[in-house]
């Protein structure tokens, strides 16, 4: 059984704490003392079992606060069916996972009926609850482990010798008067003395049963016989059965003493071979690993050297290095200053030239510019520009007037365009267009009213189906209602009275009279023809009322005919209405309405477009109009600018005059003027600027030079000898690496010279350990006086063919144990089967055969001599008194025979389930031993065997040297153990035969000495692959220890989860891990 989930509502200082999908493998929980660990375990044990009593049961670990007093658990069985467990109070209740309610005893009975106080001395170990071996001596422990193991069930061993005993006390005692066959033999003595005084009467009757006696005790002598008989028939059996195991047993112990030498090999001795000849590998491939890796230093440090000269102009390098920066930005700036004062000393050569071949830089230094030529520039600058925007102005008015005259002449086109593609309208003008809007109004009138015609048309001929049907109708009724009966029908009903007196008088044999029957035959013809006549007047009258119904269904359908003939003649009068207005006004027929609405959307549209060819015309005369004053307006507006221009020519030539007799070139306009002038001043400032930025570039020239001498330098320092003078930013990168390569094989120098040491250090440890692990090796060897690894795999296999033996012994004696019942019934066996040959069984038992077929042959014939004696006592005993007594006796003999076979039964029953029990702890029991043996031994590393007395009543340990430890020699310590060894093997002996119960284990490591913590933490471990496992602890270093089994003994497949339990709060922690280094 595996916990899956444990929540706790209220339960002491536990409060909503719990914990979900519990995994795998083992669960350590951590915490300090007054945590909540003992509370978390007794939580456990209360809800799987209930409290440790009715009376304490609402007062232990009542919750603190308001929390529900109570919780639950999730369980799961080996064969995987689930059980949720939930508690309040005192009320329990379980249910599967189908949420169907669970009976306690069912739930009860899959735990193997064990209560709360045999779980705790089993499966919940504390170091208070390591007491002594009194448990394998429990009377409550021995019955739950026979009752498991005898296959009991749900019924507990010691209740049921109880309940024996008090049926046999209330059956039979020595002195008592109340139990039942005490009053049975005391009522027959009363019985006995009453038929005496019927002596003579009696006397055939006695005879009859003394002789009725002697034949019972024939028959009682050879059902005794038979019994004796078919026991030793069952004994050859049993011989027979045991012959086969008894060889196997002898066999076995043959080979177990052959294999005796090797019973001593230490658990997993292969494996701890292996594992130490792994090792021992390992190490001296790590020892070679650490010689490769210390040659391989010595050959970094040779390389390493080399760096002593560059270090020793350190400063010198640094300070050069740090000029990098300033070196490549003042190289930049040279470079910039000279791209710049190249520009612009052919930016200012150009404009020099631009002034005129004669402008130099000396020139331009001493250049002024006079008043008066400034004044001449502003008088024709002044002129040009006065008649320039004249010129602008009728230039520009002049193109307004042409851009309009085409705008007009595009309008004209476009209406021209749309005056083209409308079509002619159906009507000439404005009159003809009124006529033809009257008339369409008339034909929408005449075809509404013709549509109301014909809605009215179709009303009254459905109305007239409608009356035809009805009177079809009608007309089919009154033909069924008005049928006739047929004559030869009349007459036979007519007559059927005097055809009914006519059979009467015939079966009657004249009991009535003829005259009644004839009075009786008339009356009923006269009513018969009373009610034909009273039908066929109800007949006419019907017909009649009838008749009246179907003419005026007639007249209705007559009338309907007219008013639809009436409303077809007014639409044919309106249809030719319409076509007569349709050819005159439209030349068209309208076929309906939608035809003419039709017609009407297409006529309004043409209306529309009438209109629209009326305005187009008109904005087309108005537009034309419009265009012959825009040309008349062009015309003054070109002679104007004429004009105009021959005034602009003279100005200009007065302007081209005035420059040649200044020397400026005729190029240049008025208005550009003052552009030279400001061109001449920006000159003179640039001239300014490159004189300044020509002493700069000097400037960084010769810081550039003094830097690269510099650094030239220090790159031959540094083996480095350039072929020319040339330097760029690799070259300090290079003096960097240099520098930087020499400050780390300076480190690296250090570092290696560190590392070797330690490399020395670590072959020097790896040495001392392999030393270590050949003398582990030799121990090895050793423990079984062995040399080599052959010899110590050939103990190996000894050891595996003893164990074999062992278990083959062991087997065959529980077989032959079965099959005898008892130790004392199987020594007989072995004894007869060792004196006699099986063959003289096989004889006799073919002569016990013919001799059991004979006497029961016999015991039949008694049998039914009995019968007949019985028979004759039962006449004899019709006598009244005498056969009440006889009859009693009878009865109570028979009752006296049932209650002591009833008791025979259970005094048998009861010695034999005493046998079976004694038989089963000589048996079982020592298997309890042996787990715990096994366990011991992995505990204290083999050096103590644990063995128990032939009676079972006594454990002691042997150590290596056979000498043997009672119990009162133990240390504490080891007591310890050997008692949590039989815990163990009590919980592995109780889950073979039920299911695995979930083991509590509490602080049971803390007085073992390191070694044996840590194997007993291994055996822990494995134990969780079978049983469910919580181990509580206050100590931290119980982590360590698990996991340090989990490393030494390779078990670390096994799952190990961590909790930590802290003032009633439980949490997953991997924190406390960094509590414990704490």
């Amino acid at each position: 059984m595996k916990i899956r989930s444990i929540y706790c509502d209220g339960f002491g200082i536990l409060s909503q704490q719990g914990i979900d999908n519990i995994p795998k493998g083992l669960i350590v929980i951590i915490g300090n003392n007054e945590s909540g660990k003992t509370t978390f375990m007794d939580f456990l044990r209360t809800s799987l079992f209930g409290f440790s009593s009715q009376r304490n049961q609402r007062k232990e670990y009542l919750p603190i606060g308001n929390s529900r007093h109570g919780g639950r658990l999730i369980v799961v069985m080996k064969g995987g069916r689930e059980f949720y467990i939930e508690w309040n109070h005192s009320k329990w209740t379980i249910k599967d996972k189908y949420e169907n309610n669970i009976d306690y005893s069912i739930f009860r009975n899959s735990l193997g009926n064990i209560d709360r106080e045999t779980y705790k001395r089993i499966f919940a170990i504390g170091l208070k609850d390591l007491q002594g071996l009194e448990i394998l001596s429990e009377e409550n422990i021995k019955s739950r482990l026979f009752s498991a193991g005898a296959g009991l069930g749900a019924t507990s061993f010691p209740v049921l010798i109880k309940k024996i005993d008090r049926e046999l006390d209330n059956l039979l005692t020595k002195k008592g008067r109340n139990p039942v066959i005490n009053q049975t033999l005391h009522k027959l003595n009363e019985i006995k003395s009453k038929i005496k005084s019927f002596q003579e009467q009696t006397s055939q009757y006695i005879e009859i049963q003394k002789k009725l006696e002697i034949i019972e005790e024939n028959i009682k002598r050879n059902r005794q016989k038979e019994i004796t008989i078919r026991d030793r028939l069952q004994f050859i059996n049993k011989l027979e059965q045991v012959q086969n195991f008894w060889i196997r047993f002898k066999e076995a112990k043959q080979n177990e003493e052959k294999f005796k030498f090797a019973q001593f090999f230490p658990e997993q001795g292969i494996k701890q071979l292996e594992k130490v000849k792994n090792e021992i590998e390992g190490l001296e491939l790590n020892k070679k690993n650490k010689n490769q890796a210390i040659e391989n230093i010595k050959n970094e440090i040779e390389k390493s050297l080399g760096f002593e000269k560059i270090i020793q102009h350190q400063n010198e390098i640094e300070l050069c290095i740090g000029e990098k920066e300033k070196y490549f930005s003042f190289l930049e700036e040279h470079s910039r200053l000279k791209k710049q004062n190249f520009l612009l000393k052919n930016d200012l050569l150009q404009k020099l030239s631009d002034l005129g071949p004669e402008w130099t830089r000396d020139k331009l230094r001493k250049a002024q510019v006079t008043l008066e030529i400034r004044k001449s520039i502003e008088y024709y600058k002044k002129s040009f520009l006065k008649i320039n925007e004249k010129i602008q102005f009728l230039q520009n008015e002049l193109n307004t007037k042409t851009e309009l005259g085409k705008s007009l002449v595009q309008q004209i086109n476009i209406i021209d365009k749309k005056l083209s593609r409308s079509t002619i309208p159906l009507f000439l003008n404005s009159d003809d267009l009124q006529i033809k809007k009257q008339a369409l109004k008339k034909l929408r009138y005449l075809f509404q009213e013709l549509d109301k015609n014909q809605f009215f048309t179709a009303q009254l001929k459905k109305k007239d189906e409608e009356q035809k049907n009805h009177y079809e109708e009608q007309l089919n009724k009154s033909q069924e209602i008005l049928k006739p009966f047929p004559l030869w029908l009349k007459l036979i009903i007519s007559f059927l009275p005097f055809i009914l007196s006519y059979f009467i008088s015939s079966y009657t044999n004249q009991l009535i009279p003829k005259e009644w029957l004839f009075f009786l035959s008339f009356s009923g013809s006269v009513m018969i023809f009373i009610i034909f006549y009273q039908h066929h007047s109800q007949q006419l009258n019907l017909r009649k009322r009838l008749f009246s119904e179907l003419n005026k269904f007639e007249d209705e359908i007559d009338q309907l005919h007219e008013e639809i003939y009436k409303l077809q003649k007014q639409s044919l009068l309106i249809n030719s209405q319409i076509d007569e207005m349709s050819q005159k006004y439209f030349s068209k027929k309208f076929l309906s309405i939608s035809d003419l609405e039709r017609f009407e959307t297409q006529f309004e549209k043409e209306i529309e477009d009438f209109l629209q060819h009326q305005e187009l015309k008109k904005e087309q005369n108005n537009l034309i109009l419009k265009q012959r004053e825009i040309q008349q307006m062009k015309n003054d507006l070109q002679q104007h600018l004429n004009e105009t221009e021959k005034e602009k020519k003279l100005i200009r030539e007065s302007w081209l005059s005035w420059l040649v007799d200044n020397g400026f070139p005729t190029t240049i306009l008025p208005e550009d003027f003052q552009i030279i002038l400001q061109f001449i001043e920006n000159a003179q400032a640039q001239e300014r600027h490159l004189c300044n930025e020509e002493d700069r570039e000097n400037q960084h020239y010769n810081y550039l030079g003094k830097t690269q001498f510099s650094l030239l330098s220090l790159l031959q320092l540094c083996g480095e000898a350039p072929t020319n003078n040339q330097l760029d930013i690799s070259s300090f990168d290079r003096l960097h690496a240099y520098y930087t390569d020499a400050i780390e094989r300076k480190r690296k120098y250090l570092l290696l010279k560190d590392q070797i040491e330690q490399k020395k250090l670590e072959r020097k440890i790896i040495e001392e350990q392999l030393l270590l692990k050949r003398m582990e090796l030799s121990d090895l060897f050793n423990l079984l006086k062995v040399k080599d690894e052959e010899n110590f795999r050939l103990v190996a296999d000894a050891h595996e063919k003893w164990l074999g033996a062992q278990k083959e012994m062991i087997e065959a004696n529980e077989s032959l144990l079965l099959i005898a019942g008892n130790p004392e019934k199987l020594n007989t066996l072995i004894k007869e089967l060792q004196a006699t040959d099986i063959s003289q069984f096989q004889e006799e038992k073919k002569s016990l055969d013919h001799e059991l077929n004979d006497l029961i042959q016999k015991i039949g014939q008694d049998e039914q001599e009995k019968g007949a004696m019985i028979e004759r006592m039962t006449y004899l005993e019709n006598n009244q008194i005498l056969g009440e007594l006889l009859f009693e006796e009878r009865l109570n003999r028979e009752k006296l025979h049932n209650y002591l076979k009833r008791w025979a039964i259970l005094v048998l029953a009861r010695y034999f389930l005493k046998q079976t029990q004694n038989s089963y702890e000589q048996n079982r029991q020592p298997r309890v031993i042996q787990e715990a043996q096994h366990f011991i031994q992995q505990i204290t590393n083999h050096r103590y065997h644990l063995f128990s007395s032939v009676d079972n009543q006594t454990i002691y340990l042997e150590e290596r040297n056979h000498q043997r430890k009672k119990e009162n020699e133990w240390s504490s310590g080891l007591a310890d153990q050997v008692y949590l060894s039989i815990r163990f093997g009590l919980a592995m002996e109780f889950g073979r035969m039920n299911e695995p119960l979930p083991i509590l284990l509490d602080d049971i490591l803390v007085n073992y000495d390191p070694s044996r913590q840590v194997a007993t933490a291994k055996i822990i471990l494995q134990l969780s692959e079978e049983n469910q496992i919580f181990l509580f602890s206050c100590h931290p270093e119980t982590i360590n220890i698990v996991q340090k089994a989990k490393t030494l003994y390779n078990l670390e497949h096994i799952p190990v989860t961590f909790y930590q339990i802290k003032n009633g709060i439980i949490t997953p922690t991997s924190n406390i891990f960094k509590e414990i280094e704490r």
